[in-house]
């Protein structure tokens, strides 16, 4: 069941729950005066009936149409969203196609002309914000697929994006992840190396842990990092830089395939990341 729908339904149930609980006092109460009178013949029967049903109904209908207008707004609120959504998913396609097409344009004329590599790294940098901004946009909705990957045909796809950054890699275990979410992952971890390290080589090690294959990833940065990294990506956190939503997306994408991720330095000062992914095989629910 969709997040809205249960949304909606759960609001059924309350509207149901809280009506009957007030008709049932209404009823209870009524009841309870009918007693009391056959007690104490003397007491007004009549008013306070009137009374009880006067005030019980006003509850009643403050609480039916209070909840039918919650019901409704939320509804219009959820479709609202959905159409938000539909429009940027449409629109950022629309655009990426174009970016695309730019990078292609980019590529060839850095080969003609040296002096345009950084006009193509604007461009890489821009397809790769526009692509978190969508994912960040989509991330809930995410149908994760997972199924074995051999992390050398990611690798080779990387080098299409950053031909001269040298990736060593270390380990040929096979882990499930979702091929999307793992590149757009790594993507986001060498986009910030070469930002913020301005790294030209990164290290990925894969291992055996318990039930799971752990993927580390180290970068030979020259900056050294001087602050903890621990808590990097659980909130957006501008820089001067960039947003921060990289490496927030980077985190994302771990919690939707189950798996875990941490950040920490390694005796040089640079940036370490050790990831977990299930092993190949393992049910993933």
């Amino acid at each position: 069941m969709k997040k809205g729908q249960f949304l909606a339904t759960l609001f059924f149930v309350w509207l149901v729950f809280v009506v009957s609980l007030a008709l049932w006092w209404m009823i209870f109460s009524l009841n309870l005066i009918q007693k009391f009178h056959e007690q104490n013949p003397l007491s007004n029967l009549q008013t306070q009936r009137m009374m009880l049903i006067t005030e019980g109904s006003v509850l009643v209908l403050f609480l039916f149409f209070g909840g039918a207008s919650l019901i409704y707004y939320a509804r219009r609120e959820q479709r609202r969203l959905s159409e938000v959504q539909l429009f940027f998913s449409a629109f950022s396609h629309d655009l990426k196609t174009a970016i695309t097409r730019l990078v292609l344009q980019g590529e060839q004329l850095s080969q003609k002309f040296p002096q345009a590599t950084d006009f193509q790294k604007n461009l890489l940098l821009l397809e790769m914000q526009l692509e978190n901004s969508l994912h960040l946009a989509q991330i809930d909705q995410f149908r994760v697929l997972p199924e074995p990957i051999d992390l050398r045909n990611t690798i080779g796809r990387l080098h299409t994006q950053w031909p001269s950054l040298q990736i060593h890699l270390q380990g040929k275990e096979t882990f499930l992840a979702d091929a999307t979410a793992l590149e757009s992952v790594l993507k986001n971890l060498i986009n910030n190396s070469l930002l913020h390290g301005e790294a030209d080589g990164i290290f990925l090690r894969l291992y055996k842990e318990s039930s799971w294959i752990c993927m580390e990833y180290e970068d030979n940065a020259t900056k050294k990092i001087e602050q903890d990294p621990s808590a990097w990506g659980l909130k957006l956190q501008p820089s001067i830089k960039g947003s921060g939503l990289g490496l927030h997306i980077v985190r994302r994408w771990m919690q939707v395939q189950k798996g875990s991720i941490e950040f920490s330095l390694s005796q040089k000062q640079t940036l370490v990341v050790k990831m977990r992914f299930l092993k190949s095989g393992t049910a993933h629910e």
